[in-house]
């Protein structure tokens, strides 16, 4: 005796046609029952049908979707377990370990100008951001959040607006990626002390192999200066550059530059050509400046010489005209010059141009530095030296005033907990903060040390640029302090700041300083 053909739609429903079916064949008593293996073919004949009845069904859901313009959304592949997103300090999902694994719409991400779509499967990791890649790694997307809170106290306040309290910084979101691996690309918007603004927008073009030689375009970090160019602000040893770095330096400009590492790590080089403008958009008049930086580990693979396998050497020069560019009106000594005037409640100022002081004509700066990594230890040392010409005035006659610009800092880091160092960059932590048995750590610790100086001919003062009545032309800056990295994402610097003047400064009228000092708790959160 066989079944009748019923079309079962569910389990239940299979084993309730078994039932009757048995039933039926021991009533009427005419046929033998089946045996049990009989039964069991039965069961997975029913069995296959209903699975490709449900497969057949899942289908004409996802056209009646996709017509509908639902194909966008996004949804778990089918079948795929995610996995557990990596520990804090484990940085980016290693592809080959079963990372979770993400479909964006099912007719893929990628539409070109006539609206064709191209399938497109991504991975999905979470470690030092998060990323979104094709199953070739060809296409990539990250997402990266920078958060930092700052506390300070000063001794002396005043000078119109500066005082004790809370501040942020910096708050930075940013997007890059790549379209291939031969192109990347870049986009962040920055929240400071002073503003919303456009930090970088770039494209970079990799022309050969192992980053020999890549073309870097649009606005981005200047390669002038070693602290500048190659320490990345969440990685600075003191909550803030040198008194040099944050006036003098370029900040961000729009240019063109070709970059890359040769001689298997030995050699890092970058020149270009770029506005000029110091954290600019656009230029004022029709020359470029020349911006180029080398920097030399000439015993990077060193078999005799290990420790010094991460000595870094060399240089760096910016040189071009300006245009009656308003030059920063206050040099300071914890505050980023790219900031602006809306930064003076976060540091008081040892030298304030007169209103109408621009900078205009041929600036001209070098640098030397030297940059020394071994096991816990961090060395770094730079000198810098040129001149930049400013009209004291806006009137015809006014002459341009060649003003001199002296400076150099030394500094140093050092892990008590233990952890290695080759250059300023994120580090893996031994023990993440965790105060759970059995996995118990303080996170890692840092000593940090630096001295950093400034000087300014005294033709700022000669040639009526500031009042040397109000004014310093040098500083002198000592930060001590240390840097406690609770785990891959947070980062807590506790810094004194120790300022020397080399003339009084006026806070309030009748009150002038030789020092200053500013006690000052940093909460940096890197997503």
């Amino acid at each position: 005796m066989t079944c009748p053909a019923i079309k079962f739609r569910s389990g239940r429903w299979v084993a309730l046609g078994l039932v009757l079916c048995l039933g039926a064949a021991t009533v009427r008593g005419q046929e033998a029952p089946p045996t049990a293996g009989e039964i069991l073919q039965q069961f997975e004949k029913r069995l296959k049908a209903l699975e490709e009845e449900n497969r057949t069904l899942r289908d004409q859901m996802r056209s009646i979707a996709e017509a509908k313009g639902t194909g966008g959304a996004s949804t778990v592949a089918s079948g795929t377990a995610a996995d557990p997103a990596p520990a804090a300090n484990d940085g980016p999902a290693d592809p080959t370990q079963g990372a979770p694994t993400f479909r964006v719409g099912e007719t893929g991400v990628t539409t070109n100008t006539r609206g064709s779509k191209r399938r497109l499967p991504l991975k999905a990791y979470l470690g030092q951001g998060f990323e979104l890649s094709s199953d070739d790694d060809e296409f990539q997307l990250q997402f990266h959040n920078e958060t930092q809170v700052d506390y300070r106290l000063f001794d002396h306040t005043g000078q119109g607006t500066v005082h004790n309290g809370f501040f942020i910084p910096r708050q930075i979101w940013t997007f890059n990626g790549r379209m291939t691996k031969k192109l990347e690309f870049l986009a962040s918007f920055q929240r400071g002390l002073s503003g919303f603004e456009l930090r970088d927008a770039l494209v970079n073009l990799k022309v050969l192999d192992e980053d020999r030689l890549m073309l870097k375009i649009g606005r981005y970090r200047v390669p002038f200066t070693y602290e500048f160019y190659a320490v990345p602000n969440y990685d600075l040893i003191s909550p803030e550059r040198s008194v040099f770095a944050i006036n003098f330096s370029n900040i961000r400009e729009i240019g063109a530059m070709a970059w890359g590492t040769l001689r298997d790590d030995q050699i890092d080089y970058a020149a270009g050509a770029f506005n000029g403008q110091r954290n600019s958009f656009e230029d004022l008049n029709d020359e470029p400046n020349f911006v180029g930086f080398l920097n030399a580990r000439p015993f990077r693979h060193s078999e005799r010489l290990p420790f010094l396998n991460y000595l870094n050497i060399g240089g760096s020069t910016e040189v071009g005209n300006q245009a009656a560019t308003q030059a920063p009106l206050a040099l300071r000594t914890s505050v980023n010059a790219s900031q602006g005037s809306g930064a003076s409640t976060a540091s008081p100022a040892f030298l304030s141009f007169n209103n109408n002081v621009r900078e205009d004509g041929m600036r001209a700066m070098g640098s030397l530095h030297a940059a020394w990594f071994y096991k816990r230890l961090s060395l770094l040392a730079e000198w810098d030296r040129g001149f930049v010409n400013y009209l004291p005035g806006a009137g015809p006659t006014t002459t341009r005033v060649d003003v001199p610009v002296d400076a150099y800092y030394v500094q140093a880091g050092f892990f008590l907990t233990g952890e290695n160092v080759t250059r300023r960059a994120p580090i893996q932590i031994r023990k993440p903060f965790n105060l759970k048995r059995g996995e118990f750590g303080l996170g890692a610790v840092e000593l940090a040390a630096r001295y950093s100086t400034l000087h300014l001919g005294g033709q700022v003062f000669t040639s009526g640029l500031a009042d040397p009545n109000l004014w310093s032309n040098d500083a002198g800056v000592l930060d001590l302090g240390f840097n406690w990295y609770i785990n891959s994402y947070l980062k807590v610097y506790l810094d004194w700041q120790h300022t020397e003047f080399g003339s009084p400064v006026v806070f309030e009228p009748g009150r002038y300083y030789l020092n200053s000092e500013l006690y000052w708790a940093r909460l940096q959160f890197l997503f």
